[in-house]
């Protein structure tokens, strides 16, 4: 399974450099160095700007996990939770209307459709992608 998430490492460290250091200091140097064994050496991913993060859906969730495991508030663990648990929700819901109805479901409408909660129209991976943006714009 490590050998499948290997580009995402590199992802998620490039990321992690983006971090404020007190941010950084609060992930377990065991995962950092996790990612850095398992990260594909020789694939070349930079940043460009802030303004514009794409990551895979992979790297999004693995940075999901670490944000709420080691950097969030309180507050804001039991935000990302609820997220994730509506999230779950509507996912199941959304698989559950596809076996009752599999003939009416186009593919193209489920297929590589995020599992996102809307909360003020706005993702969890978007809102925590500008609270990295806003981390650039303290200093």
């Amino acid at each position: 399974m490590i050998q499948v998430y290997r580009k995402e490492y590199n992802e998620i460290l490039e990321l992690l450099k983006l971090i404020p250091s007190y941010d950084y200091l609060k992930i377990p140097s065991e995962k950092i160095e996790f990612f850095e064994k398992h990260a594909i050496k020789n694939y070349n991913f930079t940043i460009q700007s802030t303004n514009r993060l794409e990551f895979s859906r992979t790297t999004y969730v693995i940075f999901t996990k670490l944000y709420r495991d080691y950097i969030a508030t309180e507050d804001e663990k039991t935000k990302i939770d609820e997220i994730l648990r509506l999230n779950e929700e509507k996912k199941r819901k959304e698989l559950k209307i596809k076996e009752l109805f599999p003939n009416k479901i186009k593919n193209h409408e489920v297929q590589n459709n995020l599992p996102v909660a809307e909360n003020n129209n706005m993702s969890l991976f978007k809102r925590i992608m500008n609270k990295i943006k806003k981390f650039f714009t303290k200093k």
